[in-house]
């Protein structure tokens, strides 16, 4: 990866914020019966991406810039969130 990063070049890496919402505990609320039976709830993928590419790239000089290039809002019902766990 060294090489191909260079002054004046791109690093492209992108994720999603999510943004907390009612929703949520509903997740909370599974996690909680989900640990209590024994089990444990984990997205796939690292909880800190976002940080841990930025430390990356600044313990080999560089400056990382962070840049908002879209947003948008989806709608979920109780049945799709439900159904997405």
């Amino acid at each position: 990866m060294d090489s191909l990063l260079r002054p004046g070049g791109f690093f492209l890496h992108c994720w999603d914020k999510l943004t907390l919402t009612d929703n949520r505990d509903i997740g909370s609320a599974w996690e909680r019966i989900v640990n209590a039976l024994g089990g444990q709830v984990k997205c796939p993928g690292s909880a800190s991406a976002g940080t841990d590419v930025t430390a990356w790239l600044q313990e080999r000089g560089l400056h990382p810039q962070e840049m908002h290039v879209a947003s948008w809002e989806t709608t979920k019902t109780v049945r799709q969130e439900v159904e997405s766990m």
